[in-house]
């Protein structure tokens, strides 16, 4: 059973990445002249993102039938303050409640300040696109399950095969 998030977590969330940002311009001229810090600013970032994303993602039931996939930067866990933040969903079993779910998700993230990439296709779909489509084939490259079950992350690793 999954835990949906509380008001007050995602209140948590959203001030935690405000704090870290804030940090790091106070801190700005030492961390960017040392790239072991950049690095660790970005991997905290990316994560308390993905943490606030997930929530959603699972107060939505989308985790259910479907694989959420963090690519490009985002799966690289380099999120810098204006970067976009590249998605892929792939749906496993296809509903109408999803279809409404994945709407509102998407809603939720513009509504939220962030800037979605994201791409809703089946694992055949997302094949067949990265083996005709250089630029879809290099987004998939650094890619990343944010949430998954234990069959799931079982066809995300036979898709990662067939690429």
């Amino acid at each position: 059973m999954v835990m949906r998030s509380s008001q007050s977590e995602k209140t948590k969330l959203a001030y935690d990445l405000e704090s870290l940002d804030h940090e790091v311009r106070l801190k700005a001229k030492t961390i960017f002249v040392n790239p072991k810090l950049i690095n660790s600013y970005l991997k905290k970032r990316t994560k308390k993102l993905e943490k606030k994303i997930l929530l959603k993602f699972r107060e939505l039931n989308l985790d259910d039938n479907n694989l959420l996939i963090a690519v490009g930067g985002f799966g690289r866990q380099e999120i810098f303050p204006n970067s976009d933040h590249d998605l892929s969903i792939i749906r496993i079993n296809k509903s109408k409640k999803d279809d409404a779910n994945i709407k509102e998700f998407i809603s939720w993230m513009w509504d939220e300040g962030l800037k979605p990439g994201i791409s809703v296709r089946t694992f055949k779909e997302a094949l067949r696109l990265s083996k005709n489509d250089l630029s879809e084939y290099t987004n998939y490259l650094s890619q990343r399950p944010i949430s998954a079950n234990s069959d799931q992350l079982k066809l995300f690793e036979e898709f990662k095969g067939k690429q």
